[in-house]
This record gives structure tokens, sequence and C-alpha cells, in this order.
């Protein structure tokens, strides 16, 4: 099976290599989708089919916190996590199976039609938080507070998004990128006279 050095020696590589068909005698012949006595459109798009007995997404959340007060200043340490179960995502059940096949004699479930989005249940994603802050009242000419967050949010398709391969639905599971893993804030507000 060749592999791609680019990939880190993947057999599946994002990028298609340039290719040109010669028009007085194609290599490569597309199916006729329509016959040849009845116009039909240019390009065909087929409506998304949906799960009969597709779910409501649900959410769970929960958090633990510990606070102590000493010195005039507030101590809080908190954990806090929420996940999504049976989130809504959509796959093509209508693509080739990636191999190292060329793509025009791979099998596909409907071969006289292009990409089928099927949206089904099986989504989610879990964030994970934890927070530190140590908060003064305004006493004696001088209030602060400070917080640092850690955080890690990890998931793999929401709101009816399609993986690069309808296959192995893990690839699209990462670290979601929006949320820093690391935020630090802070404020001090003194009397100068």
């Amino acid at each position: 099976m060749p592999r791609a050095v680019s990939a880190g020696g993947a057999p599946f590589v994002i990028n298609e290599p340039s290719y040109t068909n010669p028009a007085p005698r194609p290599a490569i012949v597309l199916p006729v989708v329509f016959p040849a006595s009845v116009a039909g459109p240019s390009t065909i798009s087929l409506p998304s089919a949906v799960r009969k007995d597709l779910r409501d997404p649900y959410s769970m959340q929960y958090n633990l916190t510990i606070e102590h007060q000493r010195w005039e200043t507030g101590f809080r340490l908190s954990y806090i996590g929420t996940n999504t179960r049976q989130g809504e995502w959509g796959y093509n059940i209508n693509q080739p199976v990636p191999d190292t096949r060329l793509y025009v004699d791979k099998p596909r479930l409907f071969p006289r039609y292009p990409g089928i989005t099927y949206l089904s249940n099986g989504a989610g994603h879990q964030y994970h938080s934890m927070q530190l802050e140590i908060e003064r009242r305004f006493a004696r000419g001088l209030a602060y507070q400070f917080s640092w967050t850690w955080a890690r949010d990890i998931g793999d398709l929401e709101r009816g998004e399609s993986p690069e391969n309808a296959y192995d639905r893990q690839r699209a599971r990462g670290v979601w990128l929006d949320i820093p893993t690391h935020r630090v804030t802070g404020n001090i507000e003194t009397v100068i006279s």
C-alpha cells in the first residue's frame, strides 16, 4: 500500500494529485444519471436524509466549589464540567471507502447519485475546567481580584457538521481551539491621594 510522506505515512491523504482528462479521448467518464432523451440539470443535489427516530441532544452540567476566607481575602477553587450527548451530525452514506483504489473503481451504495447526507445522533463533547480565584473586597484602601482558569473542551461534530471521512468519525474528535487552555485575569483598586 503506498504511503504519503507528507501525511506521516497515512494511506488516506486529503489533497489530490493534479490530473487533466483529455477531451478527444477521455480516460475518466462519469456515469449518466439522466437518459439522453430527457434534458436533466447540469448538476444534481439531493435533500438530506434524516434518521426517523432522531432524538433531541441533551447536556449534563456539574460543578464542585471549595471556598475559604483568610486575611480579609476569599479563596475559591472550582471544578466545572459539561458534556453533550446524542448531538446531531451528518455523514455521506454514499461516500466510497477510502483506500488505494481509483475513485471510479470504488463501489458506492447508490452509484448513480452524488453524495447523500444522512443526519443522525451520536456527536458530543466534554468540557472540563478548574478555576482558582483570589478576591479581596475593598478594605483599608485596597481591593483586588485574580483568577486563573484551566479549560479543555474535547468534541467531535456538532449541529449537523459532517466528517471528512464518513467511515472514521473518531478522526474528527479533538480539542476545540476556540477555548483557551489557560486564562489569567486580574484587577486592582486602590485609593491614590
